[in-house]
């Protein structure tokens, strides 16, 4: 039998492996029993930070909330203070809230909170500051309210174990027009204090994973070369992961995941570093050795055999009991991520909300001008629900005005645009409708179906007439009447009836004494307070004395209520939001129409004298398209040679691009568009349409008693006369007037040099025509002449290509096209440098102590040299929209509409409003090169359908809107002043007068300004087409200014 020896040193070395099995079993159990003590400690530690959590993330929110609410502040210390006494919407006693000793606590009321008075909002604080910021400069209490533009908070909470806790954010208040100029100091709190991408990972920085890492950082990291270059580097990439991962739910929760372990390291490291060390340091040495154990040897691989299973037994079931403690162990953790959920849907849901109102306000103000109304009701009651399940969002509207669908005598039926606000309207009050002032002693409540939609529909009693006028599409706004009173911005106005209808905060309102347009910050019963220029709320103007009974209209207000929802958790906004220009008053918007005449009554009025109807008028198909057609003149008066007029009124519907009331406040009470028609004299009997008076009427005004109209009128122009014994003459006993045209408004220079005659034999007097020309004039008084009178004119050649035939015997081209630019505007006098042209629509800003603004109506009125030479140009400058104090004065800084700037001298003073009149023409046909003079004949077709404008200024003349003539007078009189000017191709083409002005205050025009007429015997031979209108409203598009937001 053979014996195998065994190696000498086989069974010493199995006894050591077991040894080290035992020895590894040893460091697992010690490691273990550490692991399971300071996971229960941890566990303890997990909960105590969930509530430390909890506690400071609803003591900030709570901060967070009231401050960002806050609309005036009357106790707070600067440049930092651990008190504030404020006011914020549904709290007009005010609110306090203090650091008493170790708490924070809140009071209603204006006094400070003691030890025995308030709530405790938190308890266990060591430090609470509150920082006001004005841009970058401190705020204080003596500052406006508006300059409040951040607040910053700082809370210091003292953990029992883990020492003092800071958390500081900062709030932006929503509720004072947050005009603080530069924004806060941006500051980055210091490295030790943050820990980007555990916050982002973690929602929040109260979250005890990121207090944990923090303290390790803070309590181990920092303390190092090594560990200080490591969060040095963190910091300068920090940032960008956390901005990547916060956006993406699956990079957050896997950062979450990653953390976990990260975090469980850091606390060992903490609280039982020896044992951190022995994992860290025991658990490559515990794979060595068993790596080492379970490699079999050939020569010892017998006695091997025998030992290994009990040394592999023993391993895994160490492991197995290392994993179910730590898989028991598992919802102590997350625990927490439960909680921190919980808190995170509540802030989520007041994003959501806030998103709501976010959308409301692009979806209102990028709607077009016509569908912005609709915009809100197709809002109301909207859902939108975000993608992958993160929650929802639900839009409510409670409109403050009303949509006006029809009208009687006594009787206004509207309908509200969504729901009714709380306790609106009254049951009696007034109304302002298109301008027209009403009261109203009830209201009938119903609901009705309004473009597809279920609204509620309110039938008001009239207790003053609407008879004769058609409100339907227009809007009624809740009016009231002041007292009499002086308002500035710091002195209220007070209000004698109808103040509840308005809004208690944040209203915004016209008054029939002034052109422009405030806010209110609160209603205290009836006194408005808080009054500040919508336009420019820092901005101080002039005391404004108000008349008892001045009309006071809202304007449009809307109560927006907001709700966003995330799984069970939601949150309800309102915002308080006043509806109105959302650009600076400079800036401007073009409001322009094309009237084809497809319907009469689109934008013309018709229905008698009462609405500016002359004669009676249709439409017709003439000439190949529908043309206005009149039908039908009048003669005006018994007597005075007054002629046969047909007229009528300019008259946008409700839903029009064009308000010549809103044109004219929105422009600081003046006046100033373009418009322009087409002319066809059709066949006819008398004298084979030798003669015709047709154009437009503008500046049209009744007297006092409404029994006399006046008006300017530009009309293309030819007369006759008949030869009576020898003589010419306009009218005769036999022949009464000739043309019916008045003869004041037909120069006598018209009826100079060869002229057209017409003989028809011996029984017939023979009649001679005048020359064809442009005729300006007006009808401003009662005598003599009835009040006519010429201002200018221009005789009229083959040259200008308006007419047909061969000189004299000259008739009008079909369709030639006559516009008017009407600028009215106060004149200020200028010197500045030639380089730079000032141009129409043009700001000036006076700066220093006492400021002044303006806007141009037009293009500069040069009187020495011209733009782009050398030198300085002098001229005058038609101003409109001007607040402040507009003087003589130097380093005037000005800007154009194409952002371009320079400066400017003003020298004299201010002159008073003056209407400047110039007038171009032009036909369907092209003529020669464009783009060279804009008083040449040389310019673009204007073909019939089509409606082109010359440009605002000459500067801007290129051969693509050389579209019209300008002209340039023979002759000026009446009243009128020609205007000099440096510019030669501008010689003798305006003309000024300041009769027929725009009224200096009210709340709508009362009168239509503007009509196409026709005059004389033969007014029914005339046809119009393609009437045009374009203005500058003065502003940006209408959107939601700046509301007053609170929570529910």
């Amino acid at each position: 039998m053979t014996h195998t020896p065994t190696h000498p040193r086989g069974n010493g070395f199995t006894l050591i492996e077991l040894i080290a099995t035992t020895v590894l079993l040893g460091i697992i159990s010690v490691a273990g029993g550490m692991f399971i003590t300071e996971g229960a400690r941890g566990y303890l530690l997990t909960r105590e930070n969930t509530e430390t959590s909890q506690k400071l993330d609803l003591a900030i929110m709570r901060l967070e909330r009231e401050l960002r609410e806050v609309m005036a502040v009357s106790n707070m210390d600067s440049p930092t203070s651990d008190h504030i006494v404020f006011e914020r919407p549904g709290n007009s006693n005010g609110r306090a809230i203090a650091l008493v000793g170790n708490q924070i606590k809140v009071i209603d009321g204006r006094t400070l909170p003691t030890a025995s008075t308030g709530h405790v909002l938190i308890d266990d604080v060591s430090g609470f500051t509150l920082t006001p910021f004005s841009g970058t400069n401190a705020w204080r209490t003596s500052d406006d309210i508006e300059l409040l533009s951040a607040i910053r908070i700082n809370l210091a909470y003292q953990h029992e174990s883990a020492g003092t806790l800071t958390v500081s954010t900062t709030v932006l208040p929503r509720n004072n027009n947050n005009l603080g100029g530069s924004p806060p100091p941006d500051e980055v709190p210091e490295v030790p204090d943050y820990c980007f991408v555990a916050t982002a990972a973690c929602g929040g920085d109260t979250h005890p994973m990121v207090i944990a890492l923090r303290n390790f950082r803070d309590r181990f990291l920092l303390t190092w070369d090594g560990g200080r270059a490591f969060v040095d580097f963190y910091y300068t990439n920090g940032p960008a992961w956390a901005d990547y991962i916060r956006v993406r739910p699956w990079a957050r929760d896997a950062a979450y995941v990653a953390l976990l372990p990260l975090t469980g390291l850091a606390l060992l490291l903490l609280w039982s570093p020896w044992a951190a060390a022995g994992v860290v340091l025991g658990t490559p040495l515990a794979v060595r050795a068993v790596r080492r154990a379970c490699r079999p040897r050939d020569r010892d691989r017998n006695m091997f055999d025998h030992a290994r299973g009990s040394v592999m037994l023993a391993v895994i079931g160490a492991m197995v009991f290392m994993g179910i403690v730590g898989a028991a162990m598992v919802p102590m953790f997350t625990t927490s991520i439960t909680d921190q959920t919980v808190m995170n849907r509540g802030s989520r849901a007041f994003y959501l909300a806030e998103a709501g109102y976010a959308v409301a306000a692009h979806e209102y103000l990028t709607a077009d001008g016509t569908n912005k109304d609709t915009k809100l009701l197709e809002l109301h009651g909207k859902t939108y629900t975000l993608a992958d399940g993160d929650g929802s969002f639900t839009i409510r509207m409670r409109p403050r005005w009303f949509e006006v669908t029809g009208n009687n005598n006594t009787q206004l039926t509207t309908v509200v645009l969504g729901e009714l606000d709380n306790n609106f309207p009254p049951d009696s009050g007034q109304l302002l409708v298109n301008g027209v002032p009403f009261n109203y002693n009830g209201v009938t409540r119903s609901t009705t179906s309004y473009e597809g939609y279920t609204v509620p529909r309110l039938v008001f009693s009239l207790t003053t007439s609407a008879a004769g006028y058609d409100f339907t599409g227009f809007e009624a706004l809740p009016r009231a009447t002041a007292a009499s009173d002086t308002f500035s911005r710091t002195n209220d106005l007070v209000l004698q009836s109808g103040a509840d209808a308005f809004p208690e905060f944040s209203g915004a309102f016209t008054i029939s004494s002034d052109s422009n347009t405030y806010t209110y910050q609160r209603r205290v019963g009836s006194t408005l307070t808080g009054i500040r220029l919508a336009d420019s709320p820092t901005t101080d103007f002039p005391a404004v004395s108000v008349t008892s009974g001045d009309v006071v209209a809202l304007d449009k207000f809307v109560t927006i209520r907001t709700t966003g929802q995330l799984g069970d958790a939601s949150h309800t906004l309102t915002y308080l939001t006043p509806i109105g220009w959302t650009q600076a008053g400079d800036d401007m918007e073009r409001a322009s129409l094309h009237e084809r005449f497809d319907n009469i009554n689109a934008n013309f009025a018709t229905g008698g004298h009462d609405r500016g109807q002359i004669g009676s008028h249709t439409i017709a198909n003439v000439d190949g398209g529908n043309a206005l057609d009149v039908t039908g003149s009048e003669n005006i008066s018994l007597f005075g040679n007054t002629g046969y007029w047909s007229n009528i009124s300019f008259s946008p519907g409700a839903g029009s691009p064009v308000n010549l009331s809103s044109i004219w406040r929105t422009n600081g009470n003046t006046l100033s568009y373009d418009a322009q028609l087409k002319l066809y004299v059709g066949p006819g009997s008398l004298d084979d349409n030798r003669y015709w008076v047709g154009g437009i009427t503008f500046r049209m005004q009744n007297n006092s008693s409404g029994s006399e109209l006046f008006t300017y009128g530009l009309s293309y122009l030819r007369a006759r006369q008949v030869k009576r014994v020898g003589e010419w003459y306009s009218s005769t006993f036999l022949d009464g007037d000739v043309d019916e045209v008045p003869n004041a408004i037909v120069p006598s220079q018209l009826f100079t040099g060869t002229m057209e005659r017409w003989d028809q034999g011996f029984w017939w007097p023979e009649h001679r025509y005048s020359q064809p020309a442009i005729v300006l004039w007006a009808r401003d008084a009662t005598s003599p002449d009835a009040g006519f009178k010429w201002l200018a004119y221009k005789i009229l050649d083959a040259s200008d290509s308006v007419l047909s035939g061969s000189y004299p015997n000259f008739r009008m081209k079909p369709w030639s096209t006559l516009m008017l630019r009407l600028v009215e505007a106060q004149p200020m006098n200028f010197t500045a440098p030639a380089s730079t042209p000032i141009m129409s629509g043009a700001v000036i800003n006076i700066g220093g102590d006492t400021p002044g603004s303006a806007r141009l109506a037009g293009q500069p009125i040069l009187t020495r040299r011209t733009w782009g030479g050398g030198g300085n140009v002098q001229g005058t400058l038609p101003l409109a929209k001007i607040k402040g104090n507009i003087r003589s004065t130097g380093g005037v800084l000005f800007e154009n509409p194409d952002g371009s700037q320079g400066t400017l001298t003003l020298t004299g003073t201010l002159g008073a409003k003056t209407n400047y009149i110039r007038a171009f023409y032009g036909d369907t046909t092209a003529h020669g090169t464009t783009g060279t003079a804009w008083n040449d004949n040389n310019r673009h077709a204007n073909p019939r359908n089509e409606v082109h404008w010359p440009p605002d200024d000459r500067q801007s003349l290129t051969t693509n809107n050389d579209c019209m003539t300008l002209v340039q007078w023979d002759n000026v009189s009446g009243g009128a002043t020609n205007v000099t000017t440096s510019v030669a191709e501008e010689q003798n083409s305006i003309v000024t007068i300041s009769t027929l002005l725009s009224p200096d205050s009210g709340m709508a025009l009362q009168s239509t300004d503007l009509g196409i007429h026709a005059v004389g015997n033969t007014a029914t031979n005339l046809y119009f087409d393609d009437f045009g209108f374009q203005a500058w409203t003065g502003r940006g598009g209408k959107g939601f200014r700046a509301p007053i937001m609170y929570s529910n």
